[in-house]
This record gives C-alpha cells, structure tokens and sequence, in this order.
C-alpha cells in the first residue's frame, strides 16, 4: 500500500537527456541556416531594406512620425517592432557577415519545428518509411523558392513563419494524442496572434489554423468551444504585440491601421479605401484556371516583384487530382473483398484544413508569393500524403513482372526451387514503387527551383555606406517618385524634415489631409528646400504640382553601397519667384 500511496504521488521525471538532444537538435538547425545565410547567400539590399526596413526603426527611435510624411511610402506607417534587432546590430556597427548570420537563425528554427510537425504526421508509419518520407517531405519544404530566397533578409517573413510553426506543431501533436486542452488553444493562439501582430500578412494563418481547430470533429461538441478559445487567444496575441503600435496611429491618425481599411475607420488623413495590392495573381476565369500550373515555367510580376519558378504548387495540383480520381474509382469498383481505406488520421485533416483555407486567404487577399512561406514548408508533406493516398499499400496486391526466357540457365543445384507457371517471377511492392515514386516527385520539385533574387551583394566594410553631400539646416525634403530611398534619411541633418511627395501611397493628385499637409508644409516652410530622387531628374511634374523646380546646377550626387544608388539631392526654388533660394549646389 505504502508504494503505491508513492508512486501515485511521484510525478513523472523530466527527460532531460531528450530534452537536451531536441535543444542541440535546434541550435545545429539555427547555425545550419545562419551559416548559409552569412557565407552562401552574403549581404542582404532588398528593395524593402531600402524603402522602409531601416528607417522604420530610426524613425521609432526618433519619434519622427508626423514630422516626417510618408517618405518610406505606405509602408512608413507598418510597426517597426521586428526591424529593431536590425537596426540595433547597424547602428552599433557589428560586421555585415555577422548581421547576416543573426539574420539567419530564426529560419533555423522554423526548420527544427518543420522536423518535429513531420514525425508527429508519420508516426502511424512504419519506422523505416517513416523516416524516408519525413525526410523527403523535410527535403522539398526547406528547399522551396520562398524559404531559401528569404532566408537572413529583412523581408520578415521567417520571423512570423517561426510563430505559426510552433502553434501548428503544438495543436497536431495534441491532437495526436486525443485531445487540445485549453493549455495548448491558449499557446497556439497566443503565438498566431502574435505572429499576426508582427506582419499583419500571417494573419492568414491564424484563420486557417482556427478553422482547422473548428473543423475537429465532433464540430457541434468540441469544435465550436476550442475555436472560440483558440480565436481569443489570437486576439490577445496580436494586441501583445500590435496593440501600443495600432494606439499610436489612432492617435495620430483616428485609424489603428493606418493606412489599411480606410473604408471602415474613415480617417480624413488618406482615401476611404481597403488599400489592397490588387497587381498579382489571375485577373480572368483563363489565368485562374491555369493559375496552379503557371509555375512550371519562369514567371515574374504575376505573384511576386521578381523571376522566379517552383512547381510544388503544380505538383500538388496533379497529385491532388490523381488523388480525388482513385478515391472516385475506389467508389465505383468497390469490391467486397478489398477491405475500405482507412479514414485519415485526425493530424492530417488538421493540417489539410489548414493549408487550405490559409491559401485560400492568399488567394483572396494577397495573390504575393513570398507570404507563402509556412505554406511551402508544409508542400512536402501534402505532396508524400496525396501520393500515398493514390497508392495505398494496404489495399493493392503486388504487381507481378513475367520475364519469359529462351535460353537455358544453368545454376547450381542449391539455387532450384520448385517449378512455376512462369520461368522469372518478379514481384513489386506498392510501398517500394511509392517510395521510387515519391523520390521522383520529391526531384522534380527540388531540382526544378529557380530562385527569386531579393537582392543581395558582396560584404562592405559597413553595411550601409552612406556619402551625403552637405546639407542647409532645417531643410525640407521632397522624395519625389516611388524608388526606394528612405534608408538614406539616417544620415541626413537630423533636423531635416521628409516628405513624400510622389511614390505608391501618395501624389499631389489626392484630396485628402496627409497630402494637404504636405503642400502646407512647402508652401510655408522659410527654409531651404531639396529634393530626392533616383533616377535623376524624375518627375519634375511632382515638384511644379508644389510650384517648384530644381535649380539650375544645384544638383549633387548621394553615393551608397545599396542598389538604389546613386541618388540625386537637388537644391529647390519657388518657381512663381517668391522667397527663392540662393543658386548653390547642396555640396
């Protein structure tokens, strides 16, 4: 009695030798992806970097919002919380080659976490193909376009990916072993809310992994009670993190999301506009259509800025066909002695829900390929699933291959067998023609990847190098067309005020307050005034619409080591020949 009053009071010990294993596990993966980010793919300059990634973080720093006016375009208004540990590492100079690595480790672990999801969703698998199909959807997830491409850029993307991984391991594994609990909706909604927070883009996900957790059957019992909670979670996750930064544009500009869903909050400093990127994806019932299959070729400006081919969205396009077609042709010819493949297990209607509603917001709001990025992650394990859904091994006899012979083979006694009906018999397995196939497939969409380039660049001594010619004091300026140029702004006079006059947020054509106040601005301001633009001379309209021009050899040159480069600073005058500024070069 006494050892068993004990035992039910001693709680189970902590595998700390398992645990250590999953942590050096994870710390291998994170010095992996670091390791290529810093040697392999060198120094990040992406048209965002240049545009607002950076000066984001020095205008938070700064409190600079409403003093400077859109000069990093719409995106000057998104949260600078995730490019903070960027800027950090800048600002304190540490060597590009080590800003890269750093860069790099979050995507290490989203890849350890992408191990983990994939044991959890073989594990009814025999050990050994497990392990083959774990890998090989292991394989195709972490070589996809928008992993590798992004992987130790600015872009962000890995960071919210690492979120969303984690709560989705966490729900399949629950659900595995039965049941969520409230411990686990809580956890994995608070990290998508979270994950939402930092780029509102992941939000996506948050909806499809709650549908996923309301699609859990029974659905009327259980599945309404765990979305609801989950859905909470998510709330509170995303205020975490966006909550004092949607605070700061409602007091600034009466909406929290400043600029997005202007048509719901009405704030009169933009346009009453959704403010979608409608650009990418199908436009007609042709291109959506054929949509999937697009990508078996090199395509550019139809999902994504730049060139760029994956067939992992085709493939699994096919595979799903070929999937609905043998279960369609196991309905018609069932047969009484063929016993019915079993229901999926819960894991994978967990994660197909998932995938599915996730894209299918994509597809809704986005149509931008590098948003993909959990989703490619996972595209390996839908593709080995639907391939084995084609085959299942169960239910389907082995082929036999008849090798009919002329001649007559001599061998020693000991290798005769009792006659058959053919002279060669050669049995093959589904699983091994599965597993060759799945290799097949797994080829195809990791060798046939043309990667997107973001733009990176061989390591300067510094990672911004910067030459601004000299500058009046309390200077205006005008960035007067849509290149990325922000980045440039740090190294400017910090009483310097910026406006952008012209770029994909806002124009002298709109008739709403933030472009009143930028012409107030110019038309009071008694100070000198410039201009930026890159390439030189554009959009001289830009400046006459604020009734100013550049001044005749008042133009000097700022010299950068990024791709935007070089960038023309002009000195302004009145055009009607008020308060006109004295010719003089800004260098």
């Amino acid at each position: 009695m006494l050892t068993g009053f004990l035992s039910s009071r001693v709680q189970p010990a902590v595998d700390t030798t398992g645990a250590l294993r999953q942590g050096a596990l994870m710390m291998g993966a994170m010095l992996v992806t670091g390791i290529v980010s810093a040697f392999v793919l060198k120094q990040d300059v992406n048209w965002d970097l240049q545009n607002y990634h950076f000066y984001n973080a020095w205008a938070f720093v700064h409190q600079r919002l409403g003093w400077d006016i859109a000069p990093a375009q719409l995106q000057t208004y998104h949260t600078p919380l995730l490019d903070l540990p960027f800027y950090a590492m800048v600002v304190v100079d540490w060597p590009p080659p080590l800003i890269s690595f750093v860069m790099g480790l979050p995507a290490g672990i989203g890849v350890f976490f992408l191990g983990k999801i994939l044991l959890v969703l073989f594990a009814d698998v025999p050990r050994r193909e497990r392990w083959l199909y774990a890998a090989i959807a292991f394989l195709i997830g972490i070589t996809a376009s928008g992993p590798v491409s992004q992987l130790g850029t600015t872009l962000i993307e890995w960071q919210g990916t690492v979120l969303v991984m984690i709560a989705l391991w966490l729900v399949l594994k629950r659900s595995a072993e039965g049941a969520l609990g409230w411990r686990t909706l809580v956890a994995a909604g608070l990290l998508c809310g979270m994950a939402s927070g930092l780029k509102l883009t992941a939000a996506m996900y948050a909806v499809g992994l709650c549908a996923a957790v309301l699609l859990r059957r029974p659905v009327f019992r259980i599945g309404f009670r765990d979305a609801l909670g989950f859905g909470l979670a998510v709330l509170v996750g995303l205020f975490l993190t966006l909550g004092p930064w949607m605070w700061t544009l409602y007091t600034h500009f009466d909406n929290p999301l400043f600029p997005y869903f202007n048509d719901v909050f009405r704030s009169p400093w933009w346009d009453e506009a959704p403010l979608f990127d409608r650009r990418f994806g199908p436009h007609t019932l042709l291109e959506w259509l054929g949509f999937p299959f697009r990508f078996f070729g090199y395509s550019s400006l139809f999902v994504t800025e730049v060139r760029f081919r994956d067939w992992r969205l085709g493939l699994l396009c096919v595979t799903a066909i070929g999937a609905l077609i043998t279960w369609s042709i196991r309905r018609v010819t069932k047969r009484d002695h063929v016993p019915p493949p079993p229901r999926p297990r819960p894991v994978w209607r967990v994660l197909t829900v998932f995938w599915c509603v996730s894209f299918a917001l994509w597809t809704t709001m986005h149509f931008i390929y590098r948003y993909l990025l959990p989703l490619e992650l996972l595209s390996g394990a839908l593709l080995v699933y639907l391939l084995r859904s084609c085959v299942p091994s169960h239910s389907m006899p082995g082929a036999t291959v008849v090798v009919a012979a002329r001649t007559t083979v001599r061998y020693p006694r000991w290798w005769r067998r009792e006659s058959s009906q053919h002279h060669f018999e050669v049995k093959i397995s589904p699983p091994r023609w599965l597993a060759s196939t799945t290799v097949m497939v797994a080829a195809l969409a990791i060798f046939t990847v043309g990667y997107p380039e973001w733009w990176h660049r061989e390591y300067s001594q510094h990672y911004f190098e910067v030459k601004v010619p000299p500058v009046a004091a309390h200077a205006v300026v005008l960035l007067v067309n849509d290149a990325p140029m922000a980045y440039v702004l740090p190294f400017f006079p910090p009483d310097g005020r910026f406006l952008g006059a012209d770029n994909n947020f806002n124009d002298p054509r709109r008739h709403n307050r933030l472009e009143a106040e930028i012409a107030k601005i110019v038309r009071e301001h008694d100070g000198p005034l410039y201009s930026l633009s890159f390439p030189a001379g554009a959009n001289p309209e830009v400046l006459r619409a604020h009734q100013l021009g550049r001044i005749d050899g008042g133009c000097a040159r700022v010299e950068t080591n990024m791709v935007t480069s070089p960038i023309e600073l002009c000195r302004l005058e009145r055009i009607d020949g008020a308060r006109t500024a004295p010719p003089q070069p800004p260098g």
